[in-house]
């Protein structure tokens, strides 16, 4: 078997030697029964050392190659090590019930041991990322203006409505670019607020009747600023902007909006 470069100059360029190539296309061209024994091992060690590469491409890379690899042998324990370390615990969590074997893997005190650290991220019914934990504790704390980036499905969305029910003493607005956005936050919101039916809930301007001391609007860009053209007096304790990289676009119903925003 050949021995794995762990420099990471020569690392890299060991990726384009024809051993890698020829393994990994085995791998993903539904050919993994031919990968000789010495061949898994290599590409499991070449994806041990991806995954701790700078570079995220390489680290995808490297955490596709334990992916495939776990697909193609019905083996998740490599996939199961890898998520714990990475803080995927959905993942590891999701293996831990449904694709390792129960005896094999409840009789050992440190399995157990994890399995109840992961306990620790449940979180209304659903296991939460090591990254999203982080975000929603950055989040509940931060009581001034701030911004969230992170990827898609992260749980953005989510955190916007849980601020929202954190507040519901104030006047709280959510700003959404869509329609279809502002129909799916409602829902979102009307299931948590379930115990707290007298909390008013707005969608539209005409909704506002501007003596209200508490409520929460969710509103698109125009709605907001029809609101804001017919009651000048209206005021915020809290504005919550979700998918904010869609509300301005640059388009003409941008520039309308925001001219209209600015003024006011």
């Amino acid at each position: 078997m050949k021995n794995l470069l762990l420099t990471v100059s020569s690392f890299r360029k060991s990726l384009s030697n024809s051993y890698f190539e020829v393994a990994y296309n085995k791998l993903i061209s539904n050919r993994s029964s031919e990968l000789s024994q010495d061949e898994k091992l290599y590409l499991l060690k070449t994806a041990i050392v991806l995954l701790n590469e700078a570079d995220f491409s390489l680290e995808r890379l490297g955490y596709r190659i334990i992916l495939s690899y776990c697909n193609a042998f019905h083996n998740y324990i490599p996939l199961y090590d890898v998520s714990l370390s990475k803080g995927y615990i959905p993942i590891s969590k999701f293996i831990e019930l449904n694709l390792l074997n129960g005896d094999k893997f409840g009789n050992h005190f440190f399995n157990t041991l994890l399995s109840s650290y992961k306990e620790n991220f449940l979180q209304n019914g659903i296991y939460l990322s090591e990254g999203q934990q982080d975000l929603i504790r950055f989040a509940n704390s931060n009581e001034g203006d701030f911004v969230l980036i992170a990827p898609t499905s992260y749980g953005k969305s989510d955190i916007i409505v849980s601020k929202a029910q954190n507040n519901i003493s104030k006047r709280v607005c959510i700003v959404v670019p869509s329609k279809s956005l502002l129909a799916q936050t409602k829902r979102r919101l009307l299931k948590r607020l379930s115990n707290n039916a007298s909390n008013k809930l707005i969608t539209h301007p005409d909704m506002y009747l501007g003596n209200e001391a508490n409520f929460i609007a969710i509103l698109t860009q125009e709605r907001l600023l029809r609101l804001i053209q017919k009651h000048p007096d209206f005021t915020l304790d809290l504005l919550l902007v979700d998918e904010a990289h869609n509300l301005l676009k640059g388009d003409s119903r941008a520039i309308f909006i925001s001219s209209g925003l600015i003024h006011y």
